[in-house]
């Protein structure tokens, strides 16, 4: 039985406000539905296809005429005109989309508009062929765990840089069907990494986009999770929610205990020291989380720099932290950083960076 109490207004002004910027091709029309409907699957387990309502006979011409399958049908009273779009390999539900007609001139005046001579009307159990049950529990098992997997492999590309690049160990993964907090349409993925003063703990989740962007508004994304949560940070963390003289204070402690350097001066948001081989290093922390660690040879060079700015965004898998390469020559140079901005964290892939460039310098000499 087809149920229209699955009918979602949100997809039809998708798809009018499509129309109206001049989409009208009813296979253009449907791959923006998909994009939609694969965020809310979860709102469609126990249907054997997507059902949409339309309101204008235009539009619904559009996907009559890419459609697989059009056909109409009577029921209680009503006439359906539907068109309708087979399953396929990247999605296991069909679509139909569907105008309702109370009376008969009406109903007599779209049959002529939309079809050819007088088709047979549908029944119902011709409508559940077109889904091919036998099939349906398998290709929803396979398209639930193709999500799983691309999923998965996000995290798990992020997690292992970060492993190579900072003192991360472990990851714990808040899997959930939608918006960790409201549950409604997951699209946004947020990554947090704590540390214990030796390792780093990544926790990563997936929110809505409002979500999104309160987590944004925060300096800790691991403090707004424990507040929504409500949970208590637990005391063996370092919360990275601490002062900017905080940060300075330990980073200067550690380029003075672990990476040997000497000379250090500090300002109100940097600080600046020196390597034996001269390798100057910069590290400017203007905010917790907003930071450049920056690296300069003894003619004053800019060699190298990591950064947390949002300028190279659609060039990154993980935006915004990022590396220039050889700054001075080509600003565009970048490649992905899985630093933090949390600079006890981060001395791995700082320490890299220091080695292959004073390599390159005492070569160089």
């Amino acid at each position: 039985m087809m149920q229209e109490s699955r009918t979602t207004l949100t997809l039809q002004s998708i798809i009018v406000d499509l129309v109206q910027r001049g989409i009208k091709k009813g296979r253009d029309l449907d791959a923006a539905v998909l994009s939609m409907v694969g965020n809310t699957f979860n709102q469609y387990q126990g249907d054997s296809f997507v059902l949409v309502e339309l309101n204008d006979e235009q539009i619904l011409k559009f996907f009559i005429d890419d459609s697989d399958q059009s056909f109409w049908y009577p029921r209680a009273g009503v006439f359906h005109f539907c068109a309708y779009y087979q399953h396929t390999n990247n999605f296991p539900l069909g679509r139909c989309y569907f105008i309702k007609i109370g009376d008969l001139i009406s109903a007599g005046r779209l049959l002529k508009k939309f079809f050819e001579g007088l088709p047979t009307p549908y029944h119902e159990s011709d409508i559940e062929k077109l889904t091919d049950p036998g099939s349906l529990p398998q290709r929803i098992k396979q398209y639930q765990d193709t999500c799983h997997n691309q999923e998965s492999l996000v995290l798990k590309n992020l997690f292992n840089g970060r492993v190579i690049e900072t003192a991360t160990t472990k990851c714990i993964y808040l899997k959930t069907s939608g918006c960790l907090v409201c549950g409604s349409i997951a699209s946004h993925y947020v990554a947090t990494t704590v540390s214990d003063t030796q390792d780093g703990l990544m926790v990563a989740f997936f929110t809505c986009k409002e979500h999104f962007n309160e987590v944004k508004s925060y300096n800790s994304n691991f403090d707004w999770l424990c507040e929504k949560l409500h949970i208590n940070v637990p005391d063996i963390f370092q919360s990275t929610d601490m002062t900017r003289d905080e940060l300075l204070a330990i980073s200067k402690e550690i380029l003075e205990s672990d990476l040997e350097c000497e000379d250090i001066a500090m300002t109100s948001d940097t600080i600046t020291c020196f390597r034996k081989s001269r390798l100057k290093i910069i590290l400017r922390m203007t905010a917790p989380l907003k930071y450049a660690y920056m690296f300069y040879d003894v003619q004053g060079n800019q060699l190298a720099r990591f950064d947390g700015a949002n300028h190279h965004n659609d060039k990154l898998e993980f935006p915004p932290d990022h590396f220039h390469v050889a700054p001075e020559i080509d600003n565009n140079n970048i490649r992905q950083s899985f630093l933090t901005g949390y600079f006890p964290l981060d001395i791995k892939g700082i320490n890299n960076v220091i080695n292959e460039l004073e390599r390159h310098m005492s070569n160089s000499y």
